[in-house]
C-alpha cells in the first residue's frame, strides 16, 4: 500500500493496526506456547507467553519483508517453529489439554480489554506529536533515526546503524551490516508501514507504542498474579502501575545533585519504562522470562530470555551483568539456588551470543578497532570501587523503592514456593550493583549508561512494585496499608514523571503546512542538508523532519569535531562516508559534498533556517520550495551526473 503522510495522520487507523498486530500476535503465539504453559489460555502468564511469542515471531517476519531477503532476523522465528515442532508429540502424553470454565475466561478477558483502551487513550495523550493548530512536536530525534531505519532498511536490505542515511550504499561504504542492535521496534514499525500503509511516525508513535505498551502491562500483570494471587484486574492494575513507576528521586531533579554526586549523574538516570521505546521489546521479553519462571515453567523461560539476548545487546548486557553479580553472592553466601540460577541464566546468554557470533555471523555496532572494556587489575578495582559507591547512592535516594526488594529478598518460612520470589529480589539489588560496576568497567564503550538505566528501568523499580504487591497480599494491618501505599506512591511518581515529560514538550520551528508544502516539492527523494553542527553522521539531527516527511536525508558535509573525534565518532566510527566518497588531493570540502551526494543520488538540497547553504552549492542550485523555515534547491542536472 501506497503510505499517507504524518500530515494526514489518523489516530484511528493507528489504533486499528495496533489491535490487528495484538490479534496477529495472539493468533501466531498460541501454536508457539508449550501446552503444559498454556493451562487453557486463561492466566496472565500464559497469555503473555503467546502474545510475546507472536511479537517476535511476526517482527521477524516483518523484517524479512522489509529488506526482501534472509538474514539473522529470521532465527527467532526458526527457532520457535522447530522448537514447537519438536514440543508437539511429547506434550501430547505429558501435558493433556486443560479444561477451563468459561467463568474463569471471562475474568481474564474484561479486565484485559480495559488495559488495552486505557493504553490506547494514554498514547493519544502521551504520544501525541501534533496540536489542533498544526505545530508539530520536536520528537526526539533518536525516534527520527528509528523511521530513517525503517525507510533505509527496505532500500538497502541490511540491518545496519548506516541505512538510514546511506540507503544501499551501505555495503559499499564497508560500515558492518546485519548488526546486533535494537531492532524490535523498527521492524514491528517496518511491518505496520508496509502493511497498514501508515507512515513511519505514525507506526512508530502511535501504533507501536500501543501494541507494546500493552504488552508490557501484561506481562508485568502475569509477574504480580504470580506472586500475589490476585485476580487479573487487581494484578493488572499494578503490574501498569509497575511499567510507569520511577525511583522517588525523580521527583526533586537529578540534577539538583550533579555537584555532589561523585562519579557523575548519568548513570543515575531514570525514566519509566512506558516511556523508552528502545528498550520495550528487550523489556518484554524479559519480564515474560521472569513471569514463566516465577511459575516454575523452565524451558518457556529459557527460550524467552535466549530470545530476549538474541533481540539485542542491551538485554543479554543487563541480564549478562545481574547474573553475573547473582553468581558472586550466591558463592559468598553458599546460597545453591542463587549460584545454579546465575549459572543457567550465563548459559543461556552466552548460548545466544554464540549463535549471533559464530552461527550467524552477526556484528557489533561499532568500529572494529574500538574498544569496550577497561583492562588493569587498578582499572578494576576503581571500576569496582565507583560500582559500589553508585550503588550505595542510588539505594538511599530511593530508600521508598527498597522495602518491596527487601521483602522478596528475606523471604524463609514458604519452602520451595518462595525460593524463586525470593531469587527475583536479589536479582534486582545485583542488577543495581552489576549495572553499576559495568557502567564504571566499560569507560571507553560509548552509550555504556545503557548498563545502568536497562538494569534499573526493567528490573529494578519494577521489581521493587512486585514486593510491595507481594507483601499488600501476605500481610494485613499497618504493614499491608504502608505497602499498598508505597506502591501508589510510585505510581504518582510515574504519572507525575509523565506529565513533567508532557509540559516540557516543545514544537520544532515548521509546521504541519511547512510540511505539506515541502513534502510536495520532495515527494519520495531522499534530500541533503548542510549544517554546521549535528550529531553522528550516521543519527543526523533532521532526521526527525525527514521521517515526518517520510523520506530520507543525510548531512553532506564533513564535521570533524563530529565525525572524527569525540567518544561516539571513534567508538562509531563516524566517518563512514569519507570511506564511501575519499576526499580527493586539492578537493574543497564543496567539491566532495556535492560528489558524496551524486554517489548517493541525492538531488534535492533541504536548507533550514540559520543552517544557510554553502555559497559555492547555493549558486548553483534552484529552489523550487518554500514555507516558513524550510527552503528545498534542486541541483542541476549536470551536478547530479
Amino acid at each position: 500500500m501506497q503510505a499517507a503522510t504524518d500530515l494526514d495522520a489518523n489516530f484511528a487507523t493507528s489504533v486499528t493496526a495496533s489491535l490487528v498486530v495484538l490479534l496477529l500476535c495472539l493468533a501466531g503465539g498460541a501454536p508457539l506456547t508449550p501446552r503444559c504453559l498454556r493451562r487453557g489460555g486463561c492466566d496472565l502468564t500464559s497469555l503473555a507467553f503467546m502474545l510475546a511469542s507472536g511479537l517476535v515471531f511476526w517482527s521477524g517476519i516483518a523484517a524479512a519483508v522489509t529488506m526482501r531477503g534472509a538474514g539473522f532476523w529470521l532465527a527467532m522465528p526458526v527457532i520457535q517453529a522447530t522448537l514447537a515442532a519438536l514440543l508437539w508429540r511429547r506434550e501430547a502424553v505429558v501435558c493433556p489439554p486443560a479444561r477451563t470454565g468459561r467463568r474463569r475466561a471471562v475474568r481474564l478477558v474484561a479486565p484485559v480489554l480495559v488495559m488495552v483502551a486505557v493504553c490506547v487513550l494514554f498514547i493519544r495523550w502521551w504520544a501525541a506529536f501534533r496540536s489542533p493548530d498544526g505545530r508539530v512536536v520536536d520528537v526526539h530525534s533518536d525516534l527520527g533515526y528509528y523511521g530513517q531505519l525503517v525507510l533505509g532498511m527496505k532500500e538497502s536490505g541490511h540491518a545496519s546503524l548506516w541505512s538510514g542515511v546511506l540507503g544501499s550504499a551501505v555495503v559499499e561504504s564497508g560500515a558492518p551490516f546485519d548488526v546486533w542492535y535494537h531492532w524490535g521496534p523498527v521492524w514491528l514499525a517496518s511491518g505496520v508501514h508496509e502493511f497498514a500503509g501508515l507512515s513511519v511516525m505514525e507506526s512508530l508513535l502511535q501504533a507501536d507504542r500501543i501494541v507494546l505498551t500493552v504488552l508490557l502491562a501484561i506481562a508485568a500483570g502475569a509477574i504480580v498474579e504470580t506472586l500475589t494471587g490476585w485476580s487479573p484486574g487487581w494484578s493488572l492494575l499494578v503490574g501498569g502501575i509497575s511499567v510507569i513507576a520511577v525511583p522517588l528521586l525523580k521527583m526533586f531533579g537529578i540534577l539538583w545533585f550533579a555537584g555532589v554526586l561523585p562519579y557523575g549523574i548519568l548513570q543515575h538516570h531514570s525514566t519509566s519504562l512506558v516511556i523508552q521505546l528502545s528498550y520495550h521489546v528487550e523489556a518484554l521479553l524479559v519480564l515474560v522470562a521472569l513471569a514463566a519462571w516465577l511459575s516454575s515453567e523452565d524451558l518457556p523461560a529459557g527460550a524467552m530470555l535466549f530470545f530476549a539476548g538474541v533481540s539485542a545487546p542491551h538485554a543479554l548486557a543487563a541480564a549478562g551483568v545481574m547474573a553475573g553479580a547473582l553468581l558472586t553472592a550466591g558463592l559468598l553466601r553458599r546460597d545453591r539456588v542463587m549460584w545454579k540460577t546465575a549459572l543457567a541464566v550465563i548459559s543461556i546468554l552466552l548460548a545466544a551470543w554464540a549463535m549471533l557470533s559464530f552461527v550467524l555471523g552477526v556484528n557489533l555496532p561499532k568500529s572494529p578497532e574500538s574498544r569496550m572494556l577497561t583492562v588493569g587489575f587498578n582499572a578494576i578495582r576503581l571500576a569496582l570501587r565507583a560500582g559500589l559507591v553508585d550503588t550505595l547512592i542510588s539505594i538511599v535516594a530511593g530508600a521508598l523503592m527498597v522495602p518491596g526488594v527487601v521483602h522478596l529478598m528475606r523471604l524463609k518460612d514458604e519452602g520451595v514456593q518462595a525460593e524463586r520470589p525470593r531469587i527475583l529480589g536479589w536479582m534486582a539489588l545485583c542488577a543495581l550493583a552489576g549495572g553499576f560496576a559495568a557502567y564504571h568497567l566499560f569507560s571507553s564503550m560509548a552509550d555504556r549508561f545503557h548498563f545502568s538505566a536497562f538494569t534499573r528501568i526493567v528490573l529494578i523499580v519494577p521489581t521493587a512494585i512486585w514486593g510491595m504487591a507481594r507483601m499488600a497480599s501476605r500481610t494485613a494491618g499497618p504493614r499491608k496499608a504502608a505497602s499498598i501505599a508505597l506502591i501508589i506512591l510510585g505510581g504518582l511518581m510515574g504519572v507525575s514523571d509523565l506529565v513533567q515529560y508532557k509540559n516540557q514538550t516543545s514544537f520544532a520551528k515548521w509546521s504541519a503546512t511547512d510540511l505539506g508544502v515541502i513534502k510536495k516539492a520532495l515527494g519520495s527523494e531522499p534530500f541533503g542538508y548542510f549544517a554546521a553542527s549535528d550529531r553522528n553522521w550516521w543519527i543526523p539531527e533532521h532526521c526527525t523532519l525527514a521521517s515526518f516527511l517520510n523520506v530520507r536525508c543525510v548531512r553532506l558535509n564533513f564535521i570533524k569535531s563530529t565525525d572524527a573525534a569525540g567518544q561516539n565518532g571513534i567508538f562509531y566510527g563516524s566517518s563512514k562516508p569519507r570511506e564511501l566518497v575519499p576526499l580527493l588531493e586539492g578537493e574543497s570540502e564543496d567539491q566532495w559534498s556535492l560528489r558524496f551526494a551524486r554517489k548517493l543520488g541525492i538531488k534535492r538540497i533541504l536548507e533550514v533556517e540559520k543552517e544557510p547553504l554553502p555559497d559555492a552549492i547555493s549558486r548553483s542550485a534552484r529552489k523550487i520550495a518554500a514555507s516558513g523555515p524550510l527552503r528545498v534547491y534542486e541541483l542541476p542536472a549536470a551536478i547530479q551526473k
